[in-house]
């Protein structure tokens, strides 16, 4: 259920922070691994905590870009979510 929505969000993450050809290595590496797809194909496991910190990574890095207070808090509500479901 989470699988391809966590692909789609560390292919975004991967290409905001990194230049090249580093985005499409990553979704080889974690989309061909069985494990993550075994663990992120039951809803409410841990494909859920990995939207909701690869979430929080890419909204800190809008707020370090922007500098404003509300993507810090953002970020915070959506990594203690993360936490939350793990």
């Amino acid at each position: 259920m989470f699988f391809i929505r966590d692909l789609v969000l560390l292919i975004t993450l991967t290409a905001r922070i990194a230049e090249g050809y580093y985005a499409y290595a990553a979704i080889v590496l974690l989309g061909l691994n069985v494990s993550f797809f075994s663990a992120t194909s039951y809803p409410y496991t841990e494909g859920l905590a990995l939207a909701c910190l690869f979430g929080a990574l890419l909204l800190f890095d809008v707020a370090c870009r922007t500098s404003e207070a509300l993507y810090f808090a953002l970020c915070g509500v959506v990594a203690g979510l993360a936490f939350l479901t793990r």
